[in-house]
């Protein structure tokens, strides 16, 4: 819901060549903008593809057969004659240097490669008795592209996903491998729970789940999937995406998020709000619009992530009420027209929440409330050394 893309940004942020600001414009950016994103998932793809062609020398004759095909070819008036490359000895149209990629292409086809390695990842048994594909998991062994991994009732299980991060497997899940690669590493969670803590740019790790896609955007978080197909999402650091088709809610740290079969993400709302207003956010999400009434009465400033994901989730006189809760509640930004809000338009709703994600974070890719009591452990302790060693010390003498 951008208004201005990162298109030309994409290539040098993908080969990790752009500037620290560029990054950080990027990274915003792709958490809320799903056309970027698949630009980017292209990118990656290409990288990836291209990394893994090997070198061929290609055959003598190659070229002429190209020399014989432009000869062959009908000519044309001056005024169609396409752009021409420059080559030693050679000019080479456009539409013919196609043609010798596509010969280049079936040479390399023709002189035969080793298969590459199947992608697989450690996995360690941490309790009780995992299983991998048909195998049991002693100790540490491997997760291979497309094994499912099933933990019971009295066994869990730790996944290191590529270099990005590790996985927690609870008791009862199945969770499958389903890709790994540049552009991007990939389970599907069935059913049970898994914790996940990676550290990677936006989007690298993904967990499919029966109702929604969670993408990561550097963070750590559950994910729980019932029998039924149903989830839900806490996020305790960073943020996720929630993702099915052109619904998407987007969880910050401290927030949980429902999905549904058939329909994806719920509305994401605060774990500490107050149990009316989580209440009512499920009512609604379960098809009840009457307890809008509900999360309007309970909601708190903080609160605005929930009523900012509702004003696309509701219309007429339901969305002006939401419109006019939120405007209550967090000062509208500067130049903000009601009007626009209630159009949905992009801009507007992209000022707006960059203003209410100052409510609960300093960083809108951290969790500010622990990094501020980090800071105030990392003070305390040398104090808390020095009186212990003093009061030592004062002891001994």
């Amino acid at each position: 819901m951008f208004a201005r893309h990162v298109s030309g940004l994409l290539a040098p942020y993908c080969r990790g060549e752009a500037t620290p600001a560029q990054r950080r414009r990027v990274e915003a950016h792709l958490a809320r903008c799903e056309r970027c994103r698949g630009e980017l998932e292209g990118f990656r793809l290409a990288e990836a593809c291209l990394s893994r062609l090997p070198l061929v020398q290609a055959p003598e004759q190659l070229w002429g057969r190209i020399e014989a095909g432009l000869a062959a070819l009908p000519a044309r008036p001056s005024s169609a004659r396409p752009r021409l490359l420059a080559r030693p000895g050679l000019h080479i149209a456009l539409p013919a240097l196609a043609a010798a990629v596509a010969v280049a292409v079936i040479v390399v086809a023709r002189q035969g490669r080793s298969k590459p390695p199947v992608p697989s990842w450690s996995v360690v048994g941490v309790e009780g008795a995992p299983r991998v594909g048909s195998r049991t998991l002693t100790g540490t062994g491997r997760i291979r592209l497309g094994e499912w991994l099933e933990t019971d009732s009295a066994s869990r299980a730790r996944i290191q996903v590529a270099d990005i991060g590790q996985v927690e497997v609870r008791p009862s899940t199945r969770v499958r491998m389903t890709a790994s690669g540049r552009s991007q590493h990939r389970l599907s969670l069935a059913r049970g729970e898994m914790a996940a803590r990676v550290t990677a740019p936006p989007r690298l790790f993904l967990v499919d789940t029966p109702a929604a896609l969670a993408a990561d955007l550097g963070c750590a978080y559950t994910l729980k999937v019932d029998d039924g197909g149903a989830g839900l999402l806490r996020v305790t650091s960073g943020r996720v995406s929630l993702e099915r088709g052109s619904r998407q809610s987007v969880v910050p740290a401290g927030a949980e998020c429902r999905t549904l079969p058939g329909q994806g993400p719920g509305t994401p709302c605060f774990s500490d709000a107050l149990p009316g207003l989580k209440a009512a956010v499920d009512r609604f999400d379960s098809g009840d619009p009457a307890s809008l009434t509900a999360v309007l009465a309970t909601a708190r400033p903080r609160d605005a992530l929930t009523l900012w994901h509702l004003l696309a989730r509701t219309e007429g006189a339901d969305r002006a009420a939401v419109y006019d809760r939120m405007a209550a509640l967090v000062a509208a930004p500067a130049g903000t027209k009601r009007s626009q809000a209630l159009a949905l338009h992009t801009p507007t709703l992209d000022r707006w929440w960059a203003q209410i994600q100052t409510l609960w974070t300093f960083d809108p890719f951290g969790n500010w409330q622990q990094q501020v009591l980090t800071y105030a452990k990392s003070r305390q302790e040398p104090e808390r050394k020095a009186t212990t060693e003093q009061g030592s010390k004062s002891a001994r003498e």
